[in-house]
């Protein structure tokens, strides 16, 4: 049965010629109307009004432009969008980082930012990007606080830098490695472990049949192996 209304955390799926529905009943279930802000929305007016919707265009424009000239300093780092005569937010993915996780060390930081496809996963396979990280400034956000923005953004990526050179010091031949764990771990068909070679890269995949090694992650390039998390 096809779904009577549209609206958040009803879909799994969104491409351009076919939309995929969560199974029932959630397909059923779209956002709640928001009757409180229909309530709110004069006063609210009211009080941009007040302000002056030129002077708060003109500040988040100020605020985004300022924004983007910083992280285009920084190396590692794509920037989406133009420079120039862009709305208040700049949205930004480092290299080899997904913005999920730039997202959380940016929040474990104090800087709130929003990460993932933003509702519009048609546009993130035509920029070839699984999603983006995205910060957003309004009329309440000053330039100290866009400092601070970049400020953590570099922060990120000297913790990450350091997660890599971490698992890189791990590194070990998995050829004998491959075959011990066949050997000691896989004794049934069912704790099948599928390695594959491709050009020379070996990828061991499904380690999680055996609960000792439910957590393990291997991604293995040119016979060499990092592990990022074993119980």
């Amino acid at each position: 049965m096809p779904p009577y209304q549209g609206g958040g955390e009803m879909i799994l799926n969104v491409d351009y010629f076919k939309t995929t529905y969560k199974q029932a009943p959630h397909r059923f279930e779209a956002g709640t109307p928001d009757m409180s802000g229909v309530i709110a929305l004069h006063p609210a007016l009211d009080y941009l009004d007040a302000i002056g919707r030129d002077a708060i265009f003109k500040h988040d424009q100020e605020l985004a432009t300022y924004a983007y000239d910083r992280l285009a300093e920084l190396k590692g780092i794509r920037l989406f969008g133009p420079k120039t005569g862009r709305a208040g937010l700049v949205s930004f993915l480092l290299n080899d980082v997904h913005a999920h996780d730039v997202v959380t060390v940016a929040d474990q930081r104090g800087v709130a930012l929003r990460g993932g496809h933003h509702c519009n996963q048609p546009l993130m396979k035509r920029l070839g990007v699984p999603s983006t990280a995205r910060a957003s400034f309004y009329f309440y956000n000053n330039q100290a606080e866009v400092d601070r923005f970049i400020e953590v953004v570099k922060e990120i990526q000297k913790f990450l830098e350091a997660k890599r050179l971490r698992l890189r010091d791990w590194q070990f031949d998995t050829r004998p490695f491959a075959v011990h764990f066949v050997d000691q771990f896989v004794q049934t068909p069912r704790q099948k472990c599928f390695f594959g070679i491709h050009f020379g890269c070996m990828h061991a995949e499904n380690l999680t049949h055996n609960p000792a090694f439910s957590s393990v992650l291997m991604e293995s390039r040119y016979g060499q192996a990092s592990i990022f998390s074993a119980r």
